[in-house]
């Protein structure tokens, strides 16, 4: 925590070398991204997408704060690297407040896998009921881990949409998926006594 090595990295970040702004980056969200935001913000736009996702990421360090910087953020939402759309769906289910939801419900139409499941399990672990229709929706189409891991997030935000749609899911063709589906239920109403 050193102004002065704060400063270095600041003239690190513009460098031509791509290591060295990712480097400089990275130490200037770690030493604080609130008084480094221009270079972060900056990083954000960069051309390199491990730049990109290092900037991101650094607003890991800050939680739910991390909000109000969700206008410069959200355009990573649609960045070409899904590295970077993952690692902004993971700061979405960290951030976790009410104006992050929508934008996790959009990222469960990304091209890749890894993206939907992030949002599946985020929207999940920050129990949205709003999402149970998309995740229902969801379901006729989705790869086989896709479906797991949305029953899984269906058994955590509960309700009775969640619990009807895992219901009929219990005579689904695959005996895997049934089971998962049974869990999920059991999960619901364990929660619900």
């Amino acid at each position: 925590h050193s102004p002065a090595l704060n400063e270095r990295f600041k003239e690190r970040a513009r460098s031509d070398d791509v290591m060295q702004r990712m480097m400089a980056v990275y130490a200037l969200g770690r030493y604080s991204v609130t008084e480094n935001i221009a270079e972060i913000t900056d990083a954000l736009e960069d051309a390199d997408p491990a730049i990109r996702r290092v900037a991101v990421e650094a607003f890991l360090n800050m939680g739910t704060a991390a909000e109000r910087y969700l206008p410069r953020l959200l355009p990573r939402l649609f960045d070409e690297d899904k590295d970077v759309r993952l690692a902004l769906v993971d700061l979405l289910g960290q951030i976790g407040t009410p104006a992050v939801m929508p934008h996790l419900v959009t990222a469960l139409r990304d091209e890749n896998d890894w993206v939907r499941i992030r949002a599946i399990e985020a929207l999940g672990v920050n129990k949205n009921t709003e999402a149970v229709p998309t995740l229902a929706e969801m379901l006729e189409h989705a790869e086989p881990m896709v479906v797991f891991r949305i029953i899984e997030a269906l058994g955590r935000i509960g309700g009775n949409v969640a619990f009807s749609v895992l219901l009929g899911m219990t005579d689904h063709e695959d005996p895997e998926i049934q089971h998962a589906a049974a869990d999920a239920v059991a999960a619901i109403q364990a929660e619900q006594e």
